[in-house]
């Protein structure tokens, strides 16, 4: 595998950016997405990596934070977390020839089947970088240019310490845009519009009103500072033995539970902008107040048919949540541009008796409504009292989600992508729009399932990636209301 560092098209001064609050709590893993294009030849390639080389100097120029690297801020207190740019700081840019692994069939097979990231692809194409732990020194962005037979990927990944989705997204279109001029030899100029992001971080940092005594969420708990999420560790071996405790105590309440770990992956279902109209018509009410958008019809659709196939009598659950999350940059008042660089998004949890949800065509609905309950009741103040709530925790403690919300094999997550530009972006002469797009997940061998929504393809379809072992998937394949909706493009492991 070949690599340069890609350099600013424009001298960066060295220079130290404090992040917000909600930046310090953010998970502290990697967020990637991969462009798959169905290429020609191998000049087409060549081109094209030129153009992207050239497009991520100019990116880097526009937004020079993709430089930095994490570090304990001066207070040196968990929350106090900076980027720090170098002068002469570049970033790594590999690329790898896939084109003749046996195991990778050609782009044009890849894409007849669904494009499953077996494990071959997925081992082509995903950065080194993303699949360390974020700790002290580590980048905020990696990428990845990958060629394979009759195609190309590039993978794009993205520290959660820095980039929220709506960020990531912008990051992403600034990029292609470069690489777009660069394809038509026209001269440099900054995408990224001006944001007061350092006025905005103090604010994401200062609640209105401190009332640290104001109800939490009940899927939010106190934990030693360590052993959360969000901890920023000072190296990659203190991060990968707090994840190993983490796993055992995990291990210990499924084996509490009495559930064993499954072989489970991915299956991939696409639904069609007529299904998506006859889905949402069958999970809106007959009143105007009654009114369900697509996502919330389609995390309904599979929360509530998911526990139909799993059954009643799990573990004697009465209730199942679906945990999903809002972002609040337009909610906030006053409000945060979507150009701002950082994390604005608040999880939210929807509840419904489990046996409602599996009533056949009253399940739809009332998770639908579940659903948008959930969206409607955030308000600032419930965000400001856990911004109050986690700057008053002393050093060593921590506010994090409760270990066991996703190890509850009943309860359901879900990710939304779709209003993402991915798949219509224009990257240039010799790339044009992607083929598809798809994540680098984990599939967790236990507990909860999750699905997420890749961003909408150009005819307005939609495809859902759903974390699920094969006894699930069949059983989804069986179940009449799914499938008056859903078309399965593959399942993979």
């Amino acid at each position: 595998m070949a690599s340069m560092e890609a350099t600013p098209c424009e001298t960066v001064s060295q220079q130290t950016i404090s992040l917000s609050v909600p930046d310090a709590v953010a998970p502290k893993n990697w967020s990637t997405e991969v462009l798959f294009w169905h290429l020609q030849d191998t000049d087409t390639f060549e081109k094209a990596k030129h153009d992207l080389e050239m497009g991520l100097g100019r990116l880097l120029a526009d937004v020079p934070i993709l430089l930095g690297k994490l570090a304990r801020g001066p207070k040196d207190h968990p929350l106090d977390i900076v980027i720090k740019i170098n002068e002469g700081a570049s970033v790594a840019f590999p690329h790898e020839d896939a084109a003749n692994v046996p195991d990778i069939p050609p782009m044009g097979e890849l894409l007849s089947n669904g494009l499953p990231l077996m494990d071959a692809l997925r081992k082509a194409v995903t950065p080194a970088t993303s699949l360390e732990p974020v700790v002290e020194g580590s980048a905020v962005f990696c990428t990845k240019l990958t060629r394979l037979k009759d195609g190309a990927a590039l993978a794009v990944g993205f520290s959660h310490v820095l980039t929220d989705g709506i960020t990531a997204s912008m990051m992403e279109r600034i990029w292609a845009m470069h690489t777009l001029h660069v394809s038509r030899g026209l001269p440099f100029r900054k995408y990224k519009l001006e944001t007061p992001d350092e006025e905005i971080r103090a604010r994401l940092s200062t609640p209105a009103r401190c009332d640290t005594e104001a109800d939490l969420d009940s899927f939010l708990e106190v934990v030693s500072a360590t052993e959360a999420r969000s901890h920023l560790h000072k190296d990659v071996a203190s991060a990968k033995e707090a994840a190993n405790r983490t796993r055992a105590i995990m291990m210990g309440h499924l084996a509490e539970l009495g559930e064993k770990p499954e072989a489970r992956g991915f299956a991939l279902w696409k639904f069609t902008p007529e299904k998506l109209i006859a889905l949402k018509k069958a999970a809106s009410g007959h009143d105007a107040e009654d009114w369900i958008s697509t996502l919330d019809a389609l995390t309904a659709l599979f929360w509530s048919r998911v526990a139909c196939a799993l059954g009643e009598n799990v573990h004697n659950h009465q209730k199942s949540r679906c945990i999903f999350m809002i972002s609040t940059r337009q909610r906030l008042q006053p409000s945060v541009p979507n150009e701002y660089i950082g994390n604005v998004f608040s999880p939210a949890v929807a509840a419904c008796s489990i046996s409602t949800l599996i009533t056949h065509e009253v399940g739809l609905k009332a998770a639908a409504q579940s659903m948008r309950k959930a969206s409607k009741e955030w308000t600032q103040s419930r965000w400001e009292a856990w911004l109050s709530k986690i700057i008053s925790l002393p050093a060593d403690q921590a506010l994090s989600v409760d270990r066991k919300t996703f190890l509850q094999k009943h309860d359901f997550s879900f990710n939304d992508y779709s209003r993402f530009q991915s798949n219509d972006i224009d990257w240039g002469t010799h790339l044009g729009r992607v083929a598809r797009t798809r994540y680098l997940k984990r599939a967790l061998p236990a507990g909860a399932f999750g699905a997420h929504v890749h961003p909408r393809l150009p005819d307005g379809s939609l495809e859902v990636s759903l974390v699920c072992s094969d006894e699930l998937r069949r059983r989804l394949q069986k179940d009449p209301v799914f499938m008056r909706y859903a078309e399965l493009m593959c399942f993979h492991t």
